[in-house]
């Protein structure tokens, strides 16, 4: 039977391996155990017809040893003849008998292939949850996790292996590349938040759980039988690696959703650069400044941070204020006038935003997160078009597409900011 709360049946085992276990105790090490585990599942259910007694299983008074054995028997296929770029060839599994015997007891009555949700990425989450991070905070994916797509799909087994590079909201990217071309791909949604509620939606015909994942490994099967013919969108597309910009291998980057959407416009539209209207000098850009924590207090002028735009406009009720003297001391370096547009260039979700300033919210210091867009020249572009323009939808995807992730903190790329096409 499908499994309906992979979580919990992770999250038995996991308590029970800790307690249990000899010989391995991290948890990240448990983790790549259980993941193995998952692969001979998967195979021995890919290989089994209904009716066929399956390897994956553990008799009532059967031998630890004789599970154990028919376990190692399925890894070694899983390593030779189908997952061979995922696992090394000297891999084996660690887990002692008793233990790999209660595991495929308590995994036997379900089917892994038929889960809602992705089974590898969920016993990952578990058994590490805040252990396997960097010093920076980031999570790290491992490679087993990473190849979903082949554990849930063999139409594509005969065909070359390319890179593939699959990313959620959280951004994780394939590992290994082999071979060319790159597929890419990213998931919208993966069927759950972040504290693993489903992501459901209501939708005239019903509720609909938000996960392209599914989706994402079909779209891989297909571009491997025909990339020639295959219809690019952000849930998968072939790249070239001469296409590939600075290092980056993140599938946003790249979403030829927006490439799409400026050809479409294009009949109608001009797309200039902003980086063009800044070298004919209709526009310039400069950031501000930081003042430190303990000037914070010091006097009634703003002193504007991402957090005090909202709405399109600086926030009346500023969180932190500075004293005269400071302002005097900076305001050179962070000059502001009525017209000019402020854009968050670093933070979160909020990159992208913008205010436009007016009078009443001056005098005034802003962060050094924030972009100062001036415009010289409004006869050729008038400030509050520049500023209707940042906020279309098109402008948006591309901010999207440019916002990359640096362990958690997310910044715009300054060099990225003036590609975009307003």
């Amino acid at each position: 039977m499908p499994p309906s709360n992979l979580k919990a049946v992770f999250r038995d085992l996991r308590n029970h391996l800790a307690g249990m276990t000899t010989g391995i105790t991290r948890d990240e090490a448990l983790a790549q155990e259980i993941i193995n585990l998952l692969f001979c599942k998967l195979l021995d259910e890919q290989e089994s017809a209904p009716d066929d007694v399956v390897q994956f299983r553990a008799g009532v008074g059967e031998a630890s040893e004789e599970v154990a054995a028919r376990v190692a028997a399925l890894f070694e296929r899983v390593k030779a003849h189908v997952f061979g770029d995922v696992f090394e060839a000297a891999e084996r599994i660690r887990l002692d008998a008793d233990s790999v015997a209660y595991m495929v007891g308590e995994l036997q009555t379900y089917t892994i292939a038929e889960a809602g949700r992705d089974a590898i990425g969920e016993a990952f989450e578990v058994f590490i949850g805040p252990a396997l991070r960097g010093a920076e905070g980031q999570f790290f994916t491992p490679r087993s996790s990473t190849c979903q797509s082949r554990c849930s799909r063999r139409a594509a087994k005969a065909a070359p292996k390319p890179r593939c590079a699959f990313s959620s909201p959280l951004d994780a990217m394939a590992a290994k590349p082999r071979m060319t071309p790159i597929f890419m791909a990213e998931a919208r949604g993966c069927g759950h938040d972040s504290r693993g509620n489903p992501t459901v939606r209501l939708l005239p015909s019903g509720e609909s759980v938000l996960d392209e994942v599914p989706e994402i490994a079909a779209r891989f099967a297909d571009w491997q039988r025909d990339p020639q013919r295959f219809a690019p969108d952000h849930r998968g597309f072939g790249l070239s690696p001469a296409d590939v910009v600075g290092g980056v291998f993140i599938p946003r980057y790249y979403n030829p959703d927006t490439a799409a959407e400026m050809q479409r416009l294009a009949p109608e539209f001009r797309f200039p650069t902003l980086g063009e209207l800044a070298a004919e000098g209709t526009v310039s850009f400069a950031t501000g400044v930081e003042v430190g924590k303990m000037a914070y207090g010091t006097g009634r002028i703003p002193f504007i941070r991402t957090s005090d735009i909202s709405n399109w406009e600086i926030k009346a009720d500023f969180k932190h204020g500075v004293s005269p003297e400071l302002y005097e001391g900076h305001r050179c370096q962070a000059d502001v006038a009525a017209g000019d547009i402020l854009m968050v260039k670093d933070g979160t979700y909020l990159i992208g935003t913008t205010a436009m300033v007016t009078r009443w919210d001056l005098p005034m210091l802003f962060q050094s997160h924030l972009y100062r867009i001036r415009i010289h020249r409004p006869e050729q572009m008038a400030p509050w078009l520049l500023f209707a323009l940042l906020n279309t939808p098109i402008v948006k995807l591309q901010g999207a597409r440019q916002t990359l992730h640096a362990g958690h903190h997310r910044h715009d790329r300054p060099a990225r900011t003036r590609d975009r096409r307003s």
